[in-house]
């Protein structure tokens, strides 16, 4: 190989490791719906005397996750969008929990507002862990409405439950979206967020993590 040849390799090779450093990009975030920018947080299922209800747990913010690559290093894992790295969740998030509600006691089908309430009388508290200790997110704003089973499908995929689809498919089962907004300081990407939900009575029925 001659001197100007060896020159442009070593300048290409320089280039290379200035711009990505020793480590490699993965394709993309794991656990991120492609096509709506959610991770997710995971399934659940609770019971409620008759009523039964099987969750599913989505975190987003924007194109935030979408766009988040992360770089194996001698270090460990380090989180980029494009050329900036990125340490920190954005300080504006949003918990979207959809949630199927069937009747799985004696009645024949779900009443017309039961779920609605159901899901209004439930507490849902969020907390960012870091390590063993944790920090209750203390502003979040809360809305419900109505969603199908279309949405469920498309989003969160086939629900993760300990009955059959034919049961769960019954007359009178519904859908509906639960929106937490979040608002609160940047926490760091090593941090997880945790939902819990409650009951007024303070039985846990399902518990949510979302974590890089």
């Amino acid at each position: 190989m001659n001197k100007i040849s060896f020159r442009k390799v070593c300048s290409s090779l320089a280039l290379v490791c200035l711009t990505h450093g020793t480590g490699a990009f993965t394709a993309q975030m794991r656990n991120v719906n492609k096509s709506t920018g959610e991770l997710s947080m995971g399934p659940g299922f609770g019971r409620l005397g008759g009523t039964c209800i099987a969750f599913g747990a989505l975190l987003s913010a924007d194109e935030f996750f979408l766009r988040l690559r992360v770089k194996e290093t001698a270090n460990g894992l380090e989180y980029w969008n494009g050329p900036s790295r990125v340490t920190k969740f954005p300080s504006e998030l949003k918990i979207n929990v959809l949630a199927y509600v069937w009747t799985c006691g004696e009645s024949d089908r779900v009443d017309a507002n039961s779920p609605q309430v159901i899901l209004q009388t439930l507490r849902w508290n969020i907390e960012w862990k870091t390590g063993m200790k944790t920090r209750r997110v203390k502003r979040i704003e809360l809305t419900l409405s109505p969603s199908s089973t279309d949405e469920w499908e498309k989003r969160i995929g086939s629900p993760s439950t300990p009955v059959s689809l034919s049961e769960l498919r019954q007359e009178g089962s519904q859908v509906w979206n639960v929106t937490l907004a979040i608002h609160d300081q940047d926490a760091p990407l090593t941090d997880s967020l945790i939902l819990t939900v409650m009951t007024s009575t303070e039985r846990q029925i399902a518990r949510f993590s979302g974590h890089l």
